[in-house]
């Protein structure tokens, strides 16, 4: 009978010992399982702000922040330049070479873009071979030159299964201190106007959206 105290008290201290050993544990397990949820969280909100092909940002993503600097730029009165590029050449070696050179392509572009963009410029993938680009605090005359990088980018040759492929861009470039816009659709609209000239030229060409020709 007198056992029984000191075995009920030995009991409960290892019951005691067990559950303060037990609940850090169990604690730092659920901090870990919060943290990579998180983590998770933040790559599929990553995902879906950047096309997975090219790494640059996804047409819904590059609209959103370039109407947020286009209402400062309006009302700071700053100045910006838009760029839009198609690839002349994809749809051909899609046809004859089909889409895996194809994304090869678009692949390369979207590296060599991302290597060569100031941190203030903004890139996206506007659909299929058409890319757009977005130049904080930029001139008609700077965005040519920017638009002339682009297109020595696209030219040079790209090796794939022992073949070299060689592509061309037409860009069209419509600035805000040039077009008067109420908003950065109307700018891009301009720059795909410019961008039609320039594929009606015959393509690998470089057109720009005068003020006369704004809208």
């Amino acid at each position: 009978m007198n056992g029984f105290p000191a075995n009920h008290l030995s009991a409960a201290i290892i019951s005691s010992s067990v559950a303060l050993i037990i609940t850090p544990l169990m604690s730092w397990y659920v901090i870990g399982l919060v943290l990579d949820i998180h983590k998770l969280e933040q790559e599929m909100r990553s995902l879906a702000s950047y096309d997975f092909l090219t790494g640059l940002l996804c047409r819904r993503v590059f609209l959103e922040r370039a109407d947020y600097f286009h209402k400062v730029s309006k009302r700071k009165g700053l100045i910006y330049s838009v760029i839009m590029a198609d690839i002349d050449s994809l749809k051909k070696i899609n046809d004859h070479n089909g889409h895996i050179v194809g994304d090869k392509v678009l692949e390369s572009f979207g590296n060599s873009i991302r290597l060569t963009n100031r941190e203030s410029d903004l890139a996206c993938r506007y659909g299929g071979d058409e890319f757009l680009f977005f130049l904080p605090n930029t001139t008609t005359e700077q965005a040519q030159v920017f638009a002339e990088r682009i297109q020595a980018l696209i030219r040079e040759p790209l090796e794939y299964d022992g073949k070299l492929f060689q592509n061309t861009a037409s860009l069209g470039i419509a600035s805000y201190s040039n077009v008067s816009a109420e908003s950065v659709e109307d700018i891009i609209k301009a720059a795909d106007n410019a961008l039609y000239q320039a594929k009606q030229l015959g393509g690998n060409q470089i057109q720009n959206i005068s003020s006369d020709q704004g809208n």
